[in-house]
């Protein structure tokens, strides 16, 4: 046997003891650093990953709000024209094809407003409602309940869920006798 290429048990142990004592734990000894570092990437990659994701989805709500602001500032501008041809409608005229011609731009104009979501404001024998109507007039009204539409003045429309403009319209005080209603708004007030 060759004595000094053999080693025994305990000259082997000695030897891995002096390395780690009892109790103390190896520098990363479960994980080497490279896969740390991985990790770490790995980690801010994904948030910034999602940050961008988020990015993209706020910029395309704020595209979405300004491009449909736009629109309705130029379908308010159009509801003034709807208004005229309304008035033109409702005018007198001796010559049907002229009148024919308004009726088929203003229907044209109205399938228009449709299909971008432009609606009418019900009002006309509806409560009053401050968030969608305007009162310009309260009146006496025999055929209208007190605290209803009893008159349109100018139509009022809504875009999507909002309203692009208010209808605005007179409010019944219903029938008051020889005008004891007013006296008594008016003194109310004072």
């Amino acid at each position: 046997m060759h004595m000094g290429t053999a080693h025994s048990e305990a000259d082997v142990e000695p030897e891995i003891a002096a390395d780690a004592e009892v109790g103390e734990e190896l520098p990363n000894a479960s994980t080497p650093p490279e896969i740390d570092e991985f990790s770490e990437l790995q980690d801010r990659y994904v948030r910034l990953l999602a940050e961008f994701d988020n990015y993209k989805k706020r910029t395309a709500r704020e595209w979405r709000a300004r491009v449909q602001s736009a629109n309705a500032d130029l379908l308010l501008d159009l509801l003034d024209i709807v208004d005229n041809f309304e008035r033109a409608l409702a005018a007198e005229h001796e010559d049907d094809a002229y009148a024919r011609g308004i009726q088929m731009i203003y229907d044209q104009v109205n399938v228009m407003l449709q299909r971008q979501d432009v609606s009418e404001i019900p009002a006309l024998g509806g409560p009053f409602d401050p968030a969608v109507h305007d009162a310009l007039l309260h009146v006496e009204s025999g055929d209208y309940d007190e605290g209803l539409v009893c008159q349109v003045i100018r139509r009022g429309y809504r875009l999507h869920d909002r309203v692009l403009r208010p209808a605005q319209v007179a409010v019944s005080r219903g029938i008051t006798p020889d005008g004891a209603g007013q006296d008594q708004d008016a003194s109310s007030t004072a």
